[in-house]
């Protein structure tokens, strides 16, 4: 891949343009009521009575315009508010910013809007959940993370169990279409039984969705510290974690849900996460925000500045806030398709690897191994435990393509 230096003056030329098709749009909030022990991603602490939040809202209208007015093209299928915590902010803000996407991108009218949200921040007054569906929102991801009080704690979470049981139920009533919740496992001191036992407790609250993350540990976290000093219980061991993998498959199967990829499972495929399923078929998308990422759906990538500052004073100067731009060699975009595709039920067109011997008899052997559905086939279909071993199978099979010389995309 070749790394491309990015000069944000007006003059300069930027991703965005003819020839440009985004499916998905994702906007990224990067603030939160508190930081959790666990987290990793670009957020800060929105502090009560700051004009920040209102001033990145409308640099995310501003950016949009700029991003789709140069001659992009854009068949919006879904919009994406993640972050952060879009719902710890007033309600109006993010509103606000999907009034813009709908007036510019025009999305259709059945188009999946999903917003993430805290339980406790989600029903700060009892006409939020409303508001936001009736703006548009029909799709939401709740932080739930654990149904345990005691895990909830140990992960620095600001709800309670009592939190996410009223936040669900009040979403629900709000007419939201698909209600998805967000658990970890793999919790330090967790055992097996207390996993199941957060997952019988998710399931009585009937959600649409569930994902399900093992938990990452990230140097420098609170969690990391807490565990380096012997403060907080070990992680459990790689088999304890395999273990809480296949009682989730297996307990969920039987509540109803399909596992279309390695974290998630849905009540049905109407109910599957269509902004992920994009991403995930290598599909372009548009990221708005501070460290917000986008892909054209051909073979460049970019990114904005990770920084709300930063991101502010450049979009208000007129200046794509772009801090770095990607072009992905051959190589590259058949390593990136095949990670993706083969950690979803969908697998990948068997075409990325047809003509390669080594290729060939590696997907025969991980299929005799019960990692690939079938072999040879249209397409190569992962297993459930097959979906564990993306990565691992991406790189081989890349590795196999590449040594025989072959061009692939």
């Amino acid at each position: 891949m070749r790394n491309v230096p990015f000069a944000t003056s007006p003059s300069t030329p930027t991703p965005g343009g003819t020839g440009l098709a985004f499916e998905s749009i994702y906007v990224h909030f990067p603030f939160c009521s508190s930081r959790c022990a666990y987290c990793d991603f670009f957020s800060s602490v929105a502090e009560e009575g700051s004009s920040v939040p209102e001033d990145y809202c409308i640099a995310l209208r501003r950016e949009l315009v700029m991003a789709l007015s140069r001659g992009a093209e854009s068949d919006i299928s879904t919009i994406y508010f993640g972050g952060g915590t879009p719902s710890v902010l007033p309600e109006e803000l993010p509103i606000g910013v999907l009034q813009s996407i709908r007036a510019v991108a025009k999305p259709p009218q059945d188009a999946e809007i999903t917003i993430e949200a805290n339980p406790d921040s989600v029903c700060s007054t009892a006409e939020r959940p409303l508001r936001l569906r009736e703006a548009g929102f029909n799709r939401i991801s709740i932080g739930a993370q654990s149904l345990l009080e005691r895990e909830l704690g140990l992960l620095g979470r600001s709800h309670t169990l009592s939190d996410t049981v009223h936040a669900t139920r009040a979403v629900r009533r709000a007419g939201f279409e698909c209600v998805s919740l967000d658990l970890i496992y793999a919790l330090p001191g967790q055992t097996p039984e207390e996993w199941k036992l957060s997952l019988e407790q998710a399931c009585r609250l009937e959600p649409d969705h569930l994902s399900c993350y093992e938990l990452s540990v990230h140097e420098g976290s609170t969690l990391w510290q807490r565990l380096s000093t012997g403060e907080i219980p070990s992680l459990p061991s790689e088999s304890s974690s395999a273990e809480m993998y296949w009682i989730a498959d297996e307990f969920l199967a039987d509540q109803g849900f399909t596992h279309y990829e390695v974290s998630s499972y849905a009540r049905g495929s109407d109910r599957e996460c269509r902004h992920n399923l994009s991403c995930w078929s290598h599909r372009g998308y548009l990221g708005l925000g501070a460290s917000a990422h986008s892909f054209d759906g051909k073979s460049r990538r970019w990114w904005n500045i990770r920084s709300v500052g930063g991101f502010i004073d450049s979009v208000s100067s007129g200046r794509r806030p772009i801090d770095g731009v990607e072009d992905l060699d051959g190589s590259d975009l058949l390593l990136e398709k095949l990670m993706l595709g083969l950690r979803t039920s969908m697998g990948v067109e068997s075409g990325l690897i047809s003509g390669s011997t080594r290729a060939d008899s590696l997907a025969r052997t991980w299929a005799d191994r019960g990692l690939l559905v079938d072999w040879p086939a249209d397409r190569a279909i992962p297993t459930v435990r097959g979906m564990l071993f993306a990565d691992m199978m991406a790189r081989e099979l890349s590795d196999s393509v590449r040594t025989e010389g072959m061009e692939k995309p």
